[in-house]
């Protein structure tokens, strides 16, 4: 057979995708990536504006989920506080 073609290693792949996966991105903004997935993420935004605002996106909504949880979590504790001792 001629002609055949390897097929390209992962990396190879990963940089013949157009754009970040939104769940890439998702995962980035909650600090949830290895130290290498951060630099994939870190070098490609640097080069592709459209994913730079997606990430910003996300990153903000993710900064606005942690305020608004540690926002409640002050209210259960303040509520506790006032609530009576039970024996």
């Amino acid at each position: 057979m001629t002609g055949a073609r390897s097929l390209p290693s992962k990396s190879g792949i990963v940089e013949l995708v157009k754009h970040l996966s939104i769940e890439l991105i998702e995962r980035y903004a909650l600090r949830e990536l290895s130290e290498v997935e951060i630099q994939r993420v870190e070098k490609h935004v640097f080069s592709c504006s459209e994913c730079q605002e997606r990430l910003q996106e996300e990153i903000a909504l993710a900064a606005a989920m942690r305020s608004s949880t540690v926002a409640k979590i002050k209210k259960i504790v303040k509520a506790e506080k006032k609530r009576p001792a039970q024996r």
